[in-house]
């Protein structure tokens, strides 16, 4: 009788523990996915900032633009693409 107590108190005490595990591993996958997220999201929206931006500045220098490496625009930082004009002209 006392070995029967004992079995279902191990076997209680199991079934808790997988369930804590099995909690655990759901908010490490949540975690892992909304970490994701906000990375996709942070690249996605930074990216198409930065070529907004740098259409909006060639929009903006479009009536002075000249076809010289020496134009503002290609040294400018809301030109992303900048530092390889830069080394593209030298």
């Amino acid at each position: 009788m006392r070995y029967h107590k004992r079995a279902s108190r191990r076997a209680r005490a199991r079934a808790v523990e997988e369930e804590e595990e099995g909690k655990e591993d759901e908010q490490a996958k949540s975690r892992h996915v909304r970490l994701c997220l906000l990375v996709y999201f942070h690249f996605h929206f930074t990216a198409s900032h930065r070529v907004a931006s740098c259409f909006v500045a060639l929009a903006e220098n479009t009536t002075t633009m000249t076809s010289s490496p020496f134009n503002p625009i290609f040294f400018s930082s809301t030109n992303p693409f900048s530092p390889y004009l830069k080394f593209s002209f030298q």
